[in-house]
């Protein structure tokens, strides 16, 4: 999947020899999801989502630009989708349900970063 500029997630598949290739040899190491989506990543040099410690590990080995659950709340904050409050609340309610947060608010992120909203400081996140 990726982001159509329209707000929306369009769904994308495997199409090249390369990304094949890549997604079998990183299927020896991940699921199918996973390798799919770091294989079309890196052909088509896209962000890789995910929280998933191992997968974000090998998409790095990998050369992919990688971002988690944190980055996209920044993002729909940064796109103004979301306002900063709102995207506390949702993330103080993924924290209640057992969502392991790097940082208890979205303003604490921005504090870590030297309050710029640039994507470079928070994308990994």
């Amino acid at each position: 999947m990726s982001f159509d500029g329209t707000g929306w997630l369009r769904v994308i598949a495997i199409c090249s020899h390369t990304e094949h290739q890549s997604m079998s040899d990183l299927l020896k190491r991940l699921g199918m999801g996973e390798s799919s989506c770091i294989a079309i990543a890196k052909s088509r040099k896209m962000i890789f989502m995910s929280d998933d410690r191992t997968a974000r590990r090998i998409a790095k080995e990998n050369s992919v630009l990688i971002s988690g659950t944190i980055g996209i709340l920044m993002r729909c904050v940064d796109k103004n989708i979301i306002s900063f409050s709102e995207g506390d609340v949702i993330l103080a309610e993924m924290i209640r349900k057992g969502y392991m947060s790097p940082v208890d608010s979205l303003e604490e992120l921005l504090s870590l970063t030297g309050g710029r909203k640039d994507e470079s400081n928070w994308a990994k996140l």
